[in-house]
């Protein structure tokens, strides 16, 4: 049985829905990540079409990506922005002040969110939001090994690390209500959500998000720039070996049918 393809005019969350339901898909994908992961890259390739050509990710309940900066202090501890509210997001969204619940706590994924597919989590932190922006404070699990690589990794990469974080929408707003120079360019109003993860990603759609501050106090003074590149290649590697993965799964899957 083909698999469920987006209407032009569905939103994200009726196809997620019907697509998860769906009595071939069930049948084809009877665990349910690796059923969302499926769906999730059905729905991004047909959002993408046009733009970039289609593009796979990785499953979480719904994400939106951000580009970072970063900065070295002590401790492994970070701040990332991952909203700005009020402008017109690469997913055609606008999110609202006050859709962050300040002080929830949320995992850091593993890299690409990868702790959606089991991987263990490299840290934790807690929402806060400024008149501007929606932030994560947290942390990396120095003490394990991946943890460690993750830190390396945000640390080295500096302006080119990107963020996604994984949502659930609980409230949307009327896009009759935004400014006039929104409005066109929205195609859906972000009131409250329900932030579940945050996770550096490879690729990003925000709107001038970046993570503030990375420090890391506790760690050697010096590190050697061979071995912070080789835990930045080696993740780099296994990351994009997942993408692999699950392209090779639906292109299989697509040629059964």
């Amino acid at each position: 049985m083909p698999m469920p393809t987006p209407h032009d005019d569905e939103m994200q969350d009726d196809f997620m829905g019907r697509c998860m339901g769906h009595e071939g898909m069930m049948g084809d994908f009877p665990d349910q990540d690796q059923r969302l992961a499926v769906c999730f890259a059905q729905w991004r390739r047909h959002d993408e079409e046009g733009k970039m050509g289609a593009q796979l990710e990785l499953p979480a309940a719904q994400r939106k990506s951000v580009s970072a900066v970063v900065k070295v202090g002590e401790a492994g501890q970070f701040e990332a922005v991952i909203a700005t509210f009020n402008v017109v997001d690469m997913d055609g969204d606008v999110t609202l002040p006050g859709a962050f619940e300040d002080g929830a706590d949320v995992v850091v994924s593993a890299y690409g969110h990868g702790s959606w597919m089991g991987a263990l989590p490299v840290g934790k932190g807690v929402l806060k939001s400024t008149d501007a922006d929606a932030r994560i404070v947290g942390e990396f699990f120095l003490d394990t090994e991946s943890g460690k690589d993750h830190y390396t990794v945000a640390k080295r990469l500096g302006t080119k690390q990107q963020w996604s974080y994984g949502y659930d929408v609980l409230e949307t707003g009327e896009r009759a209500a935004l400014p006039e120079t929104l409005r066109s360019g929205a195609r859906r109003v972000l009131k409250r959500l329900k932030v579940h993860e945050a996770s550096p990603v490879l690729i990003g759609a925000g709107v001038d998000t970046r993570t503030v501050v990375v420090k890391m106090a506790d760690e050697p003074a010096k590190q050697k720039p061979a071995a912070a590149d080789a835990a930045i290649r080696a993740l780099a590697v296994k990351e994009l070996g997942r993408f692999e993965r699950t392209r090779l799964r639906l292109l299989t899957h697509a040629m059964e049918d």
